[in-house]
């Protein structure tokens, strides 16, 4: 899952943090995910993360402002 999409994700589950919308990935996988994707899915999130840095994004960001800054 691209962080984008969990970003929007943990939006419209009123989340406030990048790691919280995270954490709601992780914690809801099995809901969201064929089991056999689940592997696949939660590795493309981690990869995406470390491209989190060079834009200036971090875990404690609000996420609102965290997707603005994925989409510009």
């Amino acid at each position: 899952m691209k962080m984008l999409d969990v970003l929007v994700l943990g939006e419209e589950c009123g989340l406030e943090t990048v790691l919280e919308a995270i954490e709601n990935i992780e914690r809801h996988c099995c809901n969201l995910f064929p089991y056999s994707e689940i592997e696949h899915e939660i590795e493309e999130m981690r990869a995406d993360i470390s491209g989190f840095w060079k834009r200036g994004i971090y875990l404690k960001m609000p996420v609102a402002e965290a997707i603005e800054l994925m989409k510009s």
